[in-house]
């Protein structure tokens, strides 16, 4: 009997431990909000500090409150970009909130109907905020040689490719407004193209390319570098078969056909048109 109960108060004992330390790691994420209701520099940095820590820990590392949270404290982090004390804070700060706000959606964690307004908001600003830090690095790339700038081109297809994500859910306000500008989601498609044919990876970029010929409305620049890729590596039958695959998926547009033509004269076989 003594054996029972003290087994049952052990067993009492661990399941209070945990509840103890779930609720600091989840106090960590409410701590680093309040943080950032004062919108002070110094508060902001307390944020950082809290929300990395309910990030590390594996009770709180897949929350999406978490996700959320961060995913605000890095936007606000961007926005304090030039102030000195946040400055060692910024780094893709606005990747990061992107990120983490994309984390919040892939999340399988139980999200209240109030998180998910939430989110909405934040994704948003997220957005806003990578597009921003994303135009910031033209200037570098185009100064840039070599590695380095094949570097600088493997990172602009994270923020592409993040931008996409997030523009799959932004509301129709933002994305109308967007549009206006002439930004949709062949924007964003174009560039992660772009990027991967100037990227340090060469099968990254031919796996890019693929995903994006295969899951994408067809684009001719697109279709016609993975297929003059192929090519040039002496795979005739694949050069042609993406050309013909997006010439099905466009029902068979003028630009991609004549990606098609200019494939037989390239290849001197015209009489198989």
């Amino acid at each position: 009997m003594k054996f029972t109960y003290v087994k049952q108060l052990a067993s009492l004992g661990l399941l209070t431990v945990a509840s103890i330390s779930v609720y600091g790691q989840r106090r960590a994420i409410n701590s680093a909000e309040y943080a950032l209701e004062s919108k002070a520099p110094q508060d902001v940095i307390i944020a950082y500090e809290e929300i990395e820590k309910a990030k590390t820990h594996p009770k709180t590392a897949n929350d999406p409150r978490m996700w959320l949270v961060r995913s605000k404290v890095y936007q606000q982090i961007f926005q304090f970009k030039g102030n000195p004390m946040i400055k060692p804070l910024s780094h893709q700060a606005g990747l990061k909130s992107a990120s983490s706000i994309i984390e919040f959606y892939n999340s399988d964690g139980k999200k209240r109907g109030s998180d998910k307004e939430e989110a909405q908001y934040a994704l948003s600003n997220a957005f806003a905020s990578a597009f921003n830090e994303a135009q910031g690095y033209t200037e570098d790339i185009n100064k840039a040689e070599g590695e380095a700038k094949a570097l600088y081109n493997d990172t602009m297809i994270g923020y592409f490719q993040s931008l996409l994500l997030m523009y799959e859910r932004l509301d129709t306000s933002m994305t109308n407004q967007l549009k206006g500008q002439k930004i949709e989601r062949d924007f964003f498609v174009e560039r992660i193209a772009y990027h991967a044919l100037n990227n340090s990876d060469e099968l990254k970029r031919e796996v890019l390319l693929s995903d994006l010929v295969k899951n994408e409305n067809p684009i001719p620049f697109v279709v016609e570098s993975i297929s003059k890729m192929r090519l040039n590596k002496g795979d005739t039958a694949g050069a042609k078969e993406v050309i013909k695959t997006a010439l099905e998926k466009s029902n068979y547009a003028n630009d991609i056909f004549n990606l098609l033509v200019n494939y037989y004269l390239t290849i001197d076989r015209t009489e198989e048109l």
